[in-house]
C-alpha cells in the first residue's frame, strides 16, 4: 500500500492553525504558574519527564495541520501517515493551549476527545512522544499526557492529529 492511500483511509484533514515563531521557547512545566497560563488542569509524569525545560530554538512560523484519525490507529500508523514531517513543537502546543485556554472553540477538539500532537522529547530521552491533549470539562482545564511511541499504544478514531506537515494529500 503506498503512502498517499494509507494517508487518506486514516486521516481526513480538517482544517489548519498557524503558530508563531520563537527564537526561543522553554517553559517550567512544573511551575503552577505557567501551567494556569494555559489552564492546565493535569499533566502526568512522563509529560513532565521527556518536556519539563526543554529548549526549542529557532522554531519557525508555520501552518499546523489539523487532522481527524478516521479510524482506530497504532503511534507508527499515524506517524507513517503524517510522513517525515508529521513532528510539533512543544512551542505549537503551547500556542494553541494559550488560544484556548478555558475551553473555547478552536483547533483543539475541546469535547473531552483527544489531540494528539508528536514531539521529540528532551535530549536524554531522545525519541519522539505523543502528546494528548483534552479538554475536561469536570476540572474546568486541560489535561496532558505523554506517551512513548515505542509502547505501541492505540489510539481511538475520532481525535485529532497535528502536525507540521504541509505536504499530505487528502482525499478532496
Amino acid at each position: 500500500m503506498d503512502g498517499t492511500v494509507e494517508k487518506t483511509q486514516l486521516l481526513e484533514r480538517v482544517r489548519q492553525a498557524s503558530v508563531p515563531a520563537y527564537q526561543t521557547f522553554v517553559l517550567d512545566f512544573k511551575s503552577d504558574a505557567s501551567r494556569a497560563q494555559a489552564n492546565i488542569a493535569q499533566v502526568n509524569a512522563d509529560f513532565i519527564a521527556a518536556f519539563h525545560q526543554k529548549v526549542e530554538n529557532d522554531a519557525h512560523e508555520a501552518d499546523l495541520q489539523v487532522f481527524r484519525l478516521k479510524k482506530t490507529a497504532s503511534d507508527s500508523s499515524i506517524l507513517s501517515a503524517l510522513g517525515t514531517s508529521s513532528e510539533s513543537r512543544l512551542s505549537d502546543l503551547w500556542t494553541l493551549l494559550l488560544r484556548q485556554r478555558g475551553g473555547e472553540t478552536g483547533p483543539l477538539l475541546n469535547d473531552g476527545k483527544g489531540n494528539l500532537f508528536y514531539i521529540q522529547s528532551k535530549e536524554k530521552y531522545s525519541d519522539i512522544w505523543a502528546v494528548n491533549v483534552k479538554w475536561v470539562a469536570q476540572k474546568n482545564g486541560w489535561q496532558v499526557d505523554a506517551y512513548s511511541t515505542t509502547q505501541g499504544t492505540s489510539w481511538p478514531g475520532g481525535r485529532q492529529v497535528l502536525g507540521r506537515s504541509p505536504t499530505m494529500q487528502t482525499e478532496g
